[in-house]
This record gives structure tokens, C-alpha cells and sequence, in this order.
């Protein structure tokens, strides 16, 4: 670059220019990312509350299914504390017999969806049954659920299925 190139650039402040146009993309970077914080606090707010809505919601449907209203319920009963609860589910059964893995829940271990067709074990087909929920399951599963409300009077009313936390 030759002297007379760069006199006529510092006249002009090409350098400078330079300079500005990137502290301004990084204050428009900074902006940016004080939006992002502010907005993803937001969201987990929404998301809560959208949780909550869809929990009343289920619970709302479940009070009427049973005829009852919130004023009638004096406490609800969760899944960890139900004693007598008869709720029902569907699992995938083996249909021979002598198979060792008659019953083939979906387990989070093996990843047995319920769209599976065959044993894993027998090959065999598998049917879908329903059966009652066991106690077991009942605390472990659905412990946070809430699967039935206590009246006022007294009486236990036992929804359909379980109403999600």
C-alpha cells in the first residue's frame, strides 16, 4: 500500500469504519442474546402453566365423568395411596402358553412398544389383553397420579384411568 493510500484511508477512517460496524454486530449480538435469555424464561413459565391447565383439565373431565364437582370432593387419592383401586390397562400378551414372558409390558429397558406383533422369546403372536393394574405397579407407575377423589359424604369414587401430575 502506498503512502498516498494510506493518508487518503485515515482521511476517510476506513479503519474506524471497520471498527464501528463490528461493535455494532456485536451489540446486535448482545441483544440478541439478552432476548434469548428473557424469552426461554418465558417459555418454561408457559410450559408450566400449559402442564397445570392440562392436569386441571384431565381432572375436570374425570369429576364429571363421575358425576361429582370440586365442591363435592373432600381429597383426592393418588396412586401411591389407593387401597382397592380397580383400574384396568392394556398390555401385550404371548399367546402360547408354556412362553415365559406371558405378559409383555412396554419396559423402558427393552423398549418392547405395544405395536410389537411377536414374542421376543417364543415368536409367537402376541394379543393385546386388558388387565387390572397391580399394586406394584400402581405405586411405582402411577404414584403421582391421581386416580380417584374422596367425597364429602364419605364415599371413594375410583375414575376410569388414572389422571396424569
Amino acid at each position: 500500500m502506498s503512502a498516498a493510500e494510506q493518508v487518503v484511508n485515515v482521511l476517510l477512517e476506513v479503519d474506524h469504519d471497520a471498527h464501528v460496524k463490528a461493535y455494532d454486530r456485536l451489540k446486535q449480538w448482545d441483544a440478541a442474546y439478552d432476548s434469548h435469555k428473557k424469552l426461554a424464561v418465558l417459555k418454561r413459565k408457559a410450559l408450566d402453566v400449559f402442564g397445570q391447565l392440562g392436569t386441571a383439565i384431565g381432572y375436570e373431565r374425570a369429576l364429571a365423568y363421575a358425576g361429582l364437582t370440586r365442591d363435592d370432593v373432600a381429597r383426592q387419592i393418588r396412586g401411591a395411596n389407593a387401597h382397592g383401586y380397580v383400574g384396568t390397562e392394556q398390555i401385550k400378551g404371548c399367546k402360547n402358553p408354556n412362553c415365559d414372558q406371558k405378559y409383555e409390558r412396554f419396559n423402558r429397558r427393552t423398549h418392547r412398544p405395544m405395536e410389537q406383533e411377536t414374542c421376543n422369546q417364543c415368536n409367537e403372536p402376541l394379543e393385546t389383553l386388558t388387565v387390572p393394574i397391580s399394586k406394584q405397579r400402581l405405586e411405582l407407575v402411577y404414584g403421582r397420579h391421581i386416580v380417584g377423589v374422596e367425597t364429602n359424604d364419605g364415599q371413594t369414587i375410583w375414575f376410569k384411568e388414572p389422571v396424569a401430575p
